[in-house]
């Protein structure tokens, strides 16, 4: 679900650096479900 999500955002906005962006705030946002699921 996620690396579709990250395609389709590369896709759309065909920029490596929002494209960093947008993984970058996946990473957190796993981060964060990891963190609170504990």
């Amino acid at each position: 679900m996620d690396s579709l999500f990250i395609f389709l955002i590369s896709q759309k906005t065909q920029s490596t650096k929002n494209t960093l962006i947008a993984l970058k705030g996946l990473l957190f946002g796993a981060r964060l479900r990891a963190v609170l699921s504990l």
